[in-house]
């Protein structure tokens, strides 16, 4: 593990110092994101000194289940891209003078800290990383009474694929109430400050353009656009929504995108691998209007085998590319 992964603090450092070097490469951060106080990373990746005003912005963040370690190495993978691409690759550089894109290379900071906890090599810890998949929040009523060390089946922390307002409690269930659940939802919608800073921030950027109701369509002009990482499976691009098995009123355009973005690394499409509410994409969907999905990244296992991570990332890297390039107006591309 150690010696294919960086650690929490390796991207952290990253963020602080390489990202902020860069040209065209800031992190705005908005204070307390995870629930210890950790803050969010973004790298907003866009040519400042471009003619006009940029018409769009593309929003891809890695790692909010803890466990699944190739998501952020991806997200890092992304930025160095287009960073080092600008002024050499023609697409890279039109790209960033004509859209933004920020990458959060960890949406879930804490409960990386705990699969990496696991590595430690004194009593409780094993020596090897832990499948953590939460936060870390343990002020939970029933929390202390999780395993400890964590199992499979029993870890405390909320799923922050389960915690967002929109569809937080759906009618086809797709979340668990018991706290020490692997999809437990949390005591109420949003109520993970990691979650408040993922909403806060993503709103800031993408306006809403979408109407309260669930057969309300999203405009063909809507702009904007969002991939929210996971892994792992054979590869499969999920497409809104999760919290039902009903179509959304976009889901001939967002089933076209999904299937252009397939052509890029052979994935497939589908709408759910099980029943899912609070999840990300419903929500950026759902409030927004926009495209939004979950990637599940192929692999062998959540921390993926060192020798496949190559592979994995370049296969998904064009995909990460022409969602930004459509991200003015996705439905109308």
């Amino acid at each position: 593990f150690a010696a294919a992964h960086p650690t929490m603090i390796d991207l952290i450092d990253y963020g602080d110092s390489w990202c902020k070097t860069q040209g065209g490469c800031t992190s705005p951060a908005p204070q307390n994101w995870s629930w210890p106080g950790d803050d969010l990373i973004v790298a907003r990746i866009t040519n400042e000194l471009a003619d006009g005003p940029k018409t769009g912005r593309f929003f891809v963040d890695g790692g909010i289940h803890a466990r699944e370690i190739p998501t952020p190495e991806l997200a890092k993978a992304f930025i160095e891209l287009l960073v080092n691409g600008y002024g050499v690759d023609p697409n890279v550089t039109w790209l960033l003078d004509e859209r933004e894109v920020y990458v959060v290379l960890s949406s879930n900071p804490d409960g990386r800290r705990m699969v990496e906890l696991g590595a430690g090599t004194e009593p409780p810890y094993s020596g090897n990383p832990w499948y953590w998949r939460k936060n870390s929040n343990y002020s939970v009523a029933g929390s202390l009474a999780c395993a400890w060390p964590p199992t499979s089946g029993s870890q405390f922390g909320i799923d922050m694929n389960r915690n967002h307002v929109f569809k937080w409690e759906g009618p086809n269930g797709g979340y668990s109430d018991y706290v020490c659940a692997q999809t437990f939802r949390g005591p109420s919608p949003a109520s993970e400050p990691e979650i408040q800073a993922y909403e806060d921030f993503v709103r800031s950027i993408i306006p809403d353009q979408r109407g309260p109701g669930d057969n309300d369509p999203a405009p063909a002009d809507v702009t904007g656009f969002l991939i929210n990482l996971h892994n792992y499976t054979d590869g499969v691009i999920l497409v809104p929504w999760g919290w039902t098995t009903a179509n959304s009123p976009n889901n001939a355009q967002l089933e076209a995108i999904a299937y252009k973005m397939s052509t890029y690394n052979s994935y497939g499409v589908q709408h759910a691998l099980y029943p899912v509410s609070g999840n990300t994409r419903d929500w950026a969907y759902g409030e927004l209007g926009i495209p939004a999905y979950v990637i599940e990244l192929y692999g062998d296992d959540f921390f993926s085998n060192c020798n496949l991570l190559p592979g994995i990332i370049s296969n998904m890297l064009p995909v990460l590319k022409y969602a930004a390039t459509i991200s003015d107006r996705p439905y109308m591309r």
